[in-house]
């Protein structure tokens, strides 16, 4: 599951900010911003966004990683737009130390090859409150880089991850992008954002505080019948209906989950393992320890038993469903898996390890087991 990018500004159930806003909203088919940069450190000096014109602004940083990944993208959709009029501009911003960036950009040289500016940040003020960053990224409720706009004819038309443009410009370079159509995707992800991040908010700390039978009531009234939202904390919601006694409820949502995520190893572990770990419960149902063990074992072989944690989930699973020989073999082979050299896993799957080879030799060798 991809993780959803969480407004800074989360919103409450009526959809009331909870800080009032002081810029004007920016969304797709609106009137581009104006260009107000401090200086152009590459490139040609672009004094306006011209009507009948198409522009990618892309807002990135140095200390950015995703934003060094995606340099040499946008170079090489600049390259390939240059003949057909689009323009390219990268615009730094929340940049703490700004002599830094004219020789990160020679540095980077051909690899970043459009039109370069540097956003106008008043002196004595916080980078992110830039000219160019609260005009476009805020105003747009972009909290994240790199994030690029697409402004054909004075208007936005795209805004999106620089790594998601190439379909949308051959669309609007084509003349057959549907931007009404991509606001109201938009907008639907918005929804599902603003409601995800008033979960996490008011929901999830009930759920850390073992409130369970509160934060499936908080849950359900955020979600509000929004299918994207309630997916996104399935997961979540299937560990606390376990955890509340609700135990044929959390079956249910279990096997859903099981059957949505089978080819998803890591989901599986993710969700499944909380069930039967001694640290989360010490005698959970065999209902959902039969349902762990099921989820684990398709976890393992889609990532061909070489996954340490996916490993060590099926011995757990193993043995609390009374196999441990089964469990010991797990374990082994868990430990086998884990990386040369010191790892903090490996104390506590040798320690499993004694614990289910003493309870395979109980169950094989009573006396022997007394003995010792």
């Amino acid at each position: 599951m991809r993780l959803p990018r969480i407004l800074v500004l989360a919103l409450s159930l009526g959809l009331t900010p909870l800080v009032a806003r002081a810029y004007e909203a920016l969304n797709v088919g609106d009137p581009a911003p104006e260009l107000r940069v401090a200086r152009w450190v590459k490139g040609n000096k672009i004094e306006k966004l011209n009507p009948g014109k198409t522009y990618v602004v892309e807002f990135w940083a140095t200390w950015c990683g995703p934003c060094k990944e995606s340099i040499p993208h946008l170079t090489e959709l600049a390259h390939q737009y240059r003949s057909k009029g689009v323009t390219f501009i990268g615009v730094d911003v929340w940049e703490p130390d700004t002599k830094k960036v004219k020789p990160f950009v020679d540095q980077m040289g051909a690899k970043m090859d459009y039109n370069v500016a540097l956003d106008s940040v008043p002196p004595d003020t916080d980078p992110h409150d830039g000219v160019m960053a609260r005009a476009w990224l805020k105003a747009a409720e972009e909290f994240f880089i790199p994030t690029a706009f697409v402004i054909e004819d004075g208007k936005v038309v795209w805004i999106g991850s620089p790594m998601n443009l190439d379909k949308p410009l051959a669309a609007i370079v084509a003349g057959t992008w549907d931007s009404v159509a991509f606001a109201k995707r938009r907008q639907a992800r918005r929804v599902v954002e603003q409601k995800a991040a008033t979960i996490n908010q008011r929901a999830v700390p009930l759920f850390k505080a073992k409130k369970y039978q509160e934060f499936l009531k908080s849950i359900d009234k955020i979600t509000g019948g929004n299918e994207a939202v309630a997916k996104q904390f399935a997961g979540l919601k299937f560990a606390a209906l376990c955890n509340s006694g609700d135990i044929d409820a959390g079956l249910a949502l279990g096997a859903k989950l099981l059957d949505e995520h089978n080819d998803e190893p890591n989901v599986l572990n993710t969700i499944f393992r909380p069930l039967i770990d001694p640290q989360n419960t010490d005698s959970p149902d065999p209902r959902l320890i039969a349902l762990a063990l099921k989820a684990a074992k398709r976890s393992v072989a889609l990532t061909g038993e070489k996954n340490p944690a996916h490993l060590d989930t099926l011995a757990l699973a193993q043995y609390l469903s009374g196999h441990p020989a089964a469990a010991l073999a797990s374990e082994e082979k868990a430990i086998k898996a884990l990386k040369p050299g010191p790892q903090p896993e490996r104390k506590v799957f040798n320690e499993r390890l004694q614990r289910y080879r003493k309870a395979d030799e109980k169950r094989n060798h009573p006396g022997a087991a007394a003995k010792k």
